[in-house]
């Protein structure tokens, strides 16, 4: 049998056996909702581990890469310490490695192809130790964001646009909007333009788990808004091409992507809008094109949690068709955030690029938001984007 189908008969028989013990999940022999579903139970139940466990090793010895071929692509190994550690002498005893978690040059190596696999999966659950070891650091607490009323525009750029922090600067919304906007004039202020809006889905593997909803005239949305428990979500509706409002970007955020030409991908997208209803929220994200993004809360309180960028492959970071990534690993086994905070109304907000986050509306609001390329920080990184999107 080619390896490949040994690999699928095992996770055939995985999904079966899940499914015989839990019908209530209604886990599909394959596809990424059956595979999210299988390691959220994996990572709750010994049990039911141990039992996967012994489905994979029943291939025996010599078809020992395959059965771990299967556990990697349910993100199991960093899960189970002991079963890791085994790994880690095998790698040892049968090939000569001696992994080092930080750098593994598998790619590189004299091996076969099952042996290369075998290899990575090991580096991969030795890496994923490393970090989940840095995450205990954190003491079960995130650490708070620094919050301030007063920065000038070469203390942003040298504490946390060059260092890479995040920071909230209180009572500063006038930096984007000089007057007031609240639900009673945003149509005013707006103008009564088209908006796409979007449905979050949990289990749904769109980015930011925001799958398309119907496109309305803005009165419409906020009437529908207004008057349904559970309204989609206006979310990062651009605004410079359709709106008449004298939105402004903050002073602090300067835009390499201001200065390209007239009719350019980017060149006039933000500002755009925000406007959640209590309760809805986007799932875990990084923003596009390696950007660092900004965001002024004009009307209620968005909860914000950020991740060290180096917390992508702990998060089941996937990328697709892009360098952007979506996320697989169910949100009851991700870590502790690095940052957890609240955003109040006349707050402005920097966020780095690279910080993977999801947000939640404590209330209804409103806000807008951009994104950037600074000349001196992540262009680099953003004309790699470019390069793959071949803008």
């Amino acid at each position: 049998m080619e390896s490949g189908g040994v690999v699928d008969e095992i996770l055939v028989q995985i999904a079966r056996f899940v499914r015989r013990s839990h019908p209530d999940l209604a886990v599909g022999v394959g596809g990424l909702r059956g595979m999210s579903k299988i390691r959220a139970l994996l990572i709750r139940n010994d049990k039911v581990r141990e039992e996967v466990w012994a489905i994979a090793g029943r291939r025996g010895p010599m078809s020992v890469w395959q059965s771990l071929v299967a556990l990697g692509s349910l993100g199991l190994l960093c899960e189970w310490e002991e079963e890791w550690r085994g790994l880690v002498r095998l790698a040892k005893e049968e090939f000569g490695l001696v992994l080092d978690a930080e750098t593994f040059p598998w790619r590189s190596m004299p091996a076969s192809r099952e042996e290369k696999e075998l290899m990575f999966l090991v580096y991969k659950a030795t890496r994923n130790q490393a970090v989940r070891k840095k995450m205990a650091v954190r003491r079960g607490r995130s650490d708070n964001v620094d919050i301030v009323t007063s920065l000038s525009i070469e203390e942003f750029r040298r504490e946390y646009l060059e260092k890479g922090h995040p920071v909230v600067l209180r009572g500063h919304s006038r930096e984007a909007y000089a007057g007031n906007v609240g639900f009673d004039n945003l149509v005013d202020v707006v103008g009564d333009i088209r908006v796409e809006t979007r449905v979050y889905k949990r289990e749904s593997p769109a980015w930011g788990n925001l799958e398309d909803g119907p496109t309305l005239r803005l009165s419409e949305f906020l009437t529908l808004f207004h008057s349904s428990p559970n309204p989609p979500y206006l979310f990062d509706v651009g605004l410079p091409l359709r709106s008449k409002a004298d939105f402004r970007v903050p002073r602090y955020f300067e835009n390499v992507l201001d200065h390209l030409p007239e009719g350019c991908m980017y060149k006039s997208q933000w500002p755009s809008l925000f406007v959640g209803k209590k309760g809805s929220m986007s799932g875990l994200h990084v923003d596009a094109f390696g950007s660092h993004f900004w965001m002024c809360v004009f009307e209620g309180r968005k909860r914000w949690r950020l991740y060290a960028p180096d917390d992508l492959r702990d998060l089941g970071a996937v990328y697709h068709t892009s360098l952007d990534p979506t996320f697989l690993t169910p949100a009851e086994a991700w870590p502790i955030p690095l940052y957890d905070f609240t955003l109040e109304a006349g707050d402005l907000l920097f966020v780095p690029s690279q910080m993977p986050h999801f947000v939640e509306n404590l209330s209804d609001s409103i806000a807008i938001s951009g994104n950037f390329v600074h000349h001196d920080t992540n262009l680099p990184l953003s004309l790699r984007h470019f390069l793959v999107l071949g803008v």
